[in-house]
């Protein structure tokens, strides 16, 4: 039996003249290797 662990997590991304984009991304375990997969991408300025 194989269990696969599944990972959501938010990662900002600078962008050189822009706010920085925010991901909402998924890492899973294919061949071997971990892949990140973007499901939500939002750009907007974040409030503090």
């Amino acid at each position: 039996m194989y269990e696969i662990i599944v990972a959501m997590y938010l990662e900002r991304i600078p962008n050189r003249n822009s706010p920085p984009a925010v991901l909402l991304r998924e890492s899973y375990p294919e061949d071997g290797k971990v892949r990140k997969r973007t499901l939500v991408k939002d750009s907007r300025r974040l409030k503090r």
